[in-house]
This record gives structure tokens, sequence and C-alpha cells, in this order.
């Protein structure tokens, strides 16, 4: 039953993490994804994925103040580089063997991606990040995060036809 409980909370992951690649501005995709990173973070600690749990509270931190317009310039660097170094500092404590540094890495790319304002390339950059939470998931038995992942890579490719595409032809 535990287990159960623990796949549904991450589909409620998963939904959230589709709705917002689908999204159009910066803000609503951080947000959005931020709910998703919640959900998915209860799902680790239920599986015992502690380094997912804890890179994905940190990922919560960061969409939300990477949401707010007023950081731009040296302070988004500076915001950017300091969640990088949570996301070692996490890895380092929930530390159980070489998958902890998938969920880091993971997370380092979508810092990187989503410090950028510009939503195609948001999207593009999380590419790489979707593929290394792929295999994360599958070796932390996340049946929800798997989908999430392969779905997550088709929302973008989906979100690319109906924006990118549209933006380069006008």
């Amino acid at each position: 039953m535990y287990d159960i409980t623990a796949q549904a909370v991450g589909y409620l992951g998963l939904i959230f993490g589709i709705l917002a690649y689908q999204s159009n501005t910066h803000k609503k995709i951080l947000l959005t994804k931020a709910a998703s990173e919640l959900f998915f973070g209860v799902q680790y600690v239920m599986l015992g994925a502690y380094a997912g749990m804890l890179t994905n509270l940190i990922g919560v931190i960061r969409n939300c103040t990477l949401s707010r317009s007023n950081i731009r310039g040296k302070r988004q660097i500076a915001v950017t580089v300091f969640f990088l170094f949570l996301l070692i500092g996490a890895c380092m404590f929930s530390w159980t063997g070489p998958v902890c540094l998938l969920a880091m890495l993971g997370k380092a790319f979508t810092t990187i991606s989503y410090s950028i304002k510009n939503t195609r390339y948001l999207r593009y950059l999380t590419i790489p990040s979707c593929i290394v939470w792929l295999v994360y998931d599958f070796l932390v038995q996340s049946r929800a995060g798997v989908i999430y992942e392969i779905f997550g890579m088709l929302s973008i490719v989906v979100a690319c036809i109906r924006f990118d595409r549209k933006a380069l032809e006008n």
C-alpha cells in the first residue's frame, strides 16, 4: 500500500511537470515546476531516495526565487551559483553512492536553464536534465518519474513546435 501511495504522489508531480512545459512565460513555468518538484520530493522520501528529495526541495526554493522578476544580471548569476553549491552540499549530505550524483546533476542542469529568461533556451537546456533524471528515476524505482521524464521530453518538443516555431516564423 505504501508503494502505491508513493507512486500516486509521483503522478501528481508528473501532472504538474507536464503542464509546466506548456506554459509560455518564465514565471508560470517555474512556479508550476515548483509544485511538480514538491510532489516528487515527497515521493522520493517515501521511496528512501533522499538525494532526490533534497535536490527537489532545493528546486522548489530555487524556482520560487528565480520566478521573481527583479532578479537579473550579476544578482541572478550569484543566485544560480548559490543554488549550485546547495545542490553539491545536498549530494554530499545524502550520499549513498554514485546514484546521488544523478540527482545533483539533473537539478544542476535545470538550475542553469531556469536562470535563463528566454523560454526557448530554458526548454532546450532542460532536455539533458530529463535524461539524467530518467536514469535516476529508473534506479530508485520511481515509475511516475520515469514516465514523467519521457512525457517531459515529449512535452518540451510539443512546446518548441507550438511556441518556438511560431516565433521563428514571425
